[in-house]
């Protein structure tokens, strides 16, 4: 049961990496980004946004711990799922799904109203 644990642990983790499309530096930008000088192309600077920093910390946070309580989701239902007629092991289990339920529906409207907070800002 262990190995099956961490083998979803690497999979789902895997799997978590490869679907954020990321963005190429070698797509087209706005003429407004670019300063053609007699030395060549040079990219405009830009300044660090404190909110734009925030921002992409708390989507960080909200999709780690997302990813987190969805683990253990699978977790306690694989455990639900084997518990085999032991009623103990059955009702642990089934606190287990209700917590992570719990959990996702928290990080999801912590999220949402942490977006309305910066986007009316």
């Amino acid at each position: 049961m262990r190995k099956l644990f961490q083998g979803g642990i690497g999979l789902a983790l895997t799997s978590l990496a490869f679907s954020f499309p990321l963005r190429a530096l070698a797509q087209g930008s706005n003429a407004d980004d670019l300063n053609v000088t007699t030395q060549g192309i040079k990219v405009k600077d830009t300044d660090l946004d404190i909110n734009s920093l925030v921002g992409t910390v708390a989507s960080v946070m909200a999709v780690v711990a997302g990813a987190i309580a969805v683990i253990f989701l699978i977790y306690s239902g694989i455990v639900y799922i084997t518990a085999g007629g032991n009623a103990e092991q059955a009702t642990k289990a089934r606190q287990g799904i209700i917590n992570s339920l719990i959990g996702i529906a928290i990080i999801v409207f912590a999220y949402a109203i942490f977006r309305f907070v910066v986007k009316s800002l």
